[in-house]
């Protein structure tokens, strides 16, 4: 990531802490496409073909329904402590603190869930419940520090894209190294079994938590201390600040600056949908494709190497179309194509429609990502440059508990996982 910044120090600190987070959630390709072969067999339906519906249950709900339901009480939890953890940011010494604390716990809790097998797969599960919210805390911060990086737009458009291109592509040596030692590590299994996808999940975590490790400790040595940006308003404590700033910056927004505040219902809803994503299509793939880890890892692999080539086509669109018309025709085509997918893509016989589309997926939400950011950036009032990020955060990572819970309503409810992959759209 060094060459991305032009010798920036803290933008290479982000850029690593990127790289970190993006370590771990490749591990969630495995244990996830693992968790949800061991729910399946507790529910009794290990013995059925790939693809077929699964009608038993397990702890009360469908096994399809796991991944999407505990992503969904996670962020919903989440969401009611991020304003909490940007007091901290805002109004105390303990920025940098915070997220040294929040991204060391986020790995405790991956390595530990490299204890996965088919007597602890409720509590690796469970585990999943907690680890977004550390994930989030440390997002609070790194938040906090972009505006800061650089004041100029150039740079920040650079280092923006490039933050999301040096995730993508750890993330994708993080997968293809994993599956690498998951074939050649002695014991696992055959693949396809649920031995293999259960060891393989177990390799992956205490591979990406390493690496993971490493990577968040050359960001720590890059990102520097901050001092408190303003003191905890008088008549106010620090655990309420922050919802009475979210309150009042709403309604500063929604009376002062409409543009603002109708893009920020669009962040909301292009956001949601987005932070979801992983839960949401490997709960697809894995219930209605009847995929293994090794057709998840592929796939994911595909859309990641979508999404550099969005990245680095980015200031190309930008430049012939700006950067409004090349986010909407992005996400216009992120909704054409799930659509699409789960109206063409019938069952397992049809899965392999899954990897060509998997691309042009990535390549829409690499080129429309970074632009959210972006646009919000340009049309936010100056001098507020603070509490505007906290209120973007705010919106597009505070609702995102609303489309898994979406999916999981509707799967409940009896209907096949493509039509809750629909929802995405």
């Amino acid at each position: 990531c060094h060459s991305m910044f032009d010798g920036n120090q803290e933008a290479e600190g982000l850029g690593w802490n990127y790289a970190g987070r993006g370590f771990l959630i490749m591990g969630g390709v495995f244990l996830s496409t693992a968790l949800l072969s061991l729910a399946q067999k507790d529910a009794g339906c290990d013995d059925l073909e790939p693809g077929e519906e699964c009608n038993g249950r397990t702890h009360g709900i469908r096994p399809s329904s796991l991944l999407t339901l505990i992503g969904s009480v996670s962020m919903f939890v989440a969401t009611a402590i991020m304003p909490i953890a940007g007091a901290i940011v805002d109004h105390t010494d303990y920025r940098r603190a915070v997220l040294i604390s929040s991204d060391l716990i986020l790995l405790l809790i991956n390595f530990a869930q490299a204890s996965l097998s088919e007597d602890t797969w409720f509590f690796v599960a469970m585990l999943q419940l907690v680890g977004p919210l550390f994930y989030l805390c440390g997002n609070v911060v790194l938040f906090a520090y972009i505006p800061e990086i650089t004041d100029d737009s150039v740079l920040q458009t650079k280092y923006n894209t490039n933050f999301e291109a040096c995730r993508a592509i750890c993330m994708i040596f993080s997968l293809v190294s994993a599956v690498i030692l998951a074939r050649v590590f002695p014991g696992i299994g055959e693949s396809g079994t649920l031995k293999y996808e259960v060891g393989s999940a177990r390799v992956a975590q205490v591979w990406v938590s390493t690496l993971g490790l490493v990577a968040f400790l050359v960001s720590f040595w890059k990102m520097k201390p901050r001092v408190a940006l303003s003191d905890v308003p008088q008549g106010k404590s620090l655990f309420t600040t922050s919802f009475y700033k979210i309150g009042n910056t709403l309604t500063t927004v929604w009376r002062h600056h409409p543009t603002l505040f109708w893009f920020s219902v669009s962040i909301i809803l292009i956001e949601s949908v987005g932070s979801s994503f992983l839960t949401i299509v490997i709960t697809y793939m894995v219930d209605f494709l009847g995929f293994n880890s090794s057709q998840v890892a592929i796939n994911f692999l595909i859309i990641l190497l979508g999404i550099i080539a969005g990245n680095k086509t980015l200031p190309l669109l930008t430049r012939k179309l700006g950067l409004l018309q090349t986010l909407k025709l992005s996400t216009l085509g992120v909704i054409s194509l799930t659509l699409f997918t789960a109206i063409v893509v019938r069952g397992p016989d049809q899965g392999q429609i899954m990897y060509p589309l998997s691309f042009v997926m990535g390549y829409m939400k690499g080129s429309s990502n970074p632009n959210l950011r972006l646009i919000f950036l340009q049309i936010m009032p100056r001098g507020q440059e603070s509490e505007m990020l906290g209120f973007y955060f705010f919106c597009s990572m505070g609702f995102s508990w609303g489309p898994p819970l979406l999916f999981t309503a509707i799967n409940e409810a009896g209907f096949r996982t493509n039509y809750g992959f629909a929802t995405m759209s």
